[in-house]
């Protein structure tokens, strides 16, 4: 069975979704093997409504809720590190006494 476009679509984000969780948090393999399962249902239920002329649109939804949640995760992960820069930085400038 072929992939369809917006499966293939979904692929991409979750391993870019997964390569977050392992790179930035650490997580562990039953976590990881769990991510995994889940794009495999993810992508099979986008196949199947891709190719169902009736349900093509829920195909669309599920691009766009996972497209959703990787932009969130990317926002939080990038303000999460300049809050810890910032509190680094302000210690540093206690350290040398600069203000």
């Amino acid at each position: 069975m072929e992939l369809c476009f917006l499966a293939k679509v979904v692929i991409f984000l979750s391993i870019i979704g997964i390569s977050f969780d392992i790179y930035l948090f650490g997580t562990s393999i039953v976590s990881i093997l769990m991510n995994i399962v889940f794009t495999f249902l993810v992508v099979w239920i986008t196949n199947w409504s891709c190719y169902n002329q009736t349900y093509n649109w829920v195909a669309w939804v599920i691009v766009i809720i996972t497209l959703i949640g990787l932009m969130s995760v990317s926002y939080l992960v990038k303000n999460r590190n300049k809050d810890e820069e910032k509190k680094l930085i302000e210690e540093e400038k206690k350290k040398r006494g600069i203000q």
